[in-house]
């Protein structure tokens, strides 16, 4: 008897892995299709009235930090130049890329647009982000609702070829790591490579005031 009351516990224990088992299979199964719909490729899961609201929820956490104020310097008419890539019909506009220095930006900057937090134009522009991104659940969901895509060259190149302009940190996680006084950009120009293929100019950003 002392025996089978010491095996109640055991089995019980057994069942609980063995439904908590079964559920995890069901749940991974349902969700393993959204790895494969492709919205990391093509931005197709951009969910707009969520980009607008993680968009305003990150500057509402931050705006005591961080100026959130945009300024263009350089040629006179570079806030027109940047304005011609901006909207929200692809085709309309000339497609750009804005290519972001990984120093002295939040790792999820591009992704969240906290940059611009409050200029729906820019949220028109497709943020490129590590594929390893759309490897993680509810991670890969925010990034398909802000209409992300993993910044692989044919991903970039059929998104500036419909008209949508880009958002990138050419370096990314890498030197984003390194110490700031270490030169930058000296292994990837791949950007430069795909603007000069498209005819597309490259608009460079910095992101001050983080660091």
């Amino acid at each position: 008897e002392c025996v089978i009351m010491s095996l109640i516990p055991v089995g019980l224990l057994i069942s609980y892995g063995a439904t908590l088992l079964l559920v995890g299979i069901v749940i991974g199964l349902q969700y393993s299709k959204y790895y494969y719909n492709g919205n990391e490729t093509n931005a197709s899961g951009k969910w707009p009235e969520m980009q607008t609201f993680l968009t305003r929820l990150t500057y509402a956490a931050q705006r005591h930090y961080f100026d959130y104020t945009i300024e263009y310097r350089g040629a006179a008419d570079l806030k027109e130049r940047v304005a011609q890539s901006l909207g929200d019909k692809p085709g309309a506009n000339r497609p750009a890329i804005f290519a972001a220095s990984p120093h002295g930006i939040l790792a999820l900057s591009s992704l969240f647009h906290v940059g611009v937090p409050l200029d729906t134009r820019w949220q028109s522009v497709v943020p490129c982000v590590h594929r390893h991104v759309f490897f993680f659940p509810v991670l890969r969901e925010l990034a398909c609702w802000l209409g992300a895509i993993d910044v692989a060259w044919k991903n970039m190149e059929a998104m500036l070829r419909q008209g949508h302009s880009l958002y990138l940190a050419p370096g990314g996680c890498r030197e984003m790591i390194l110490d700031a006084d270490q030169p930058i950009q000296t292994r990837h120009k791949g950007f430069l490579r795909l603007a000069w293929q498209e005819r597309c100019p490259v608009f460079a950003v910095i992101h001050t005031g983080q660091d």
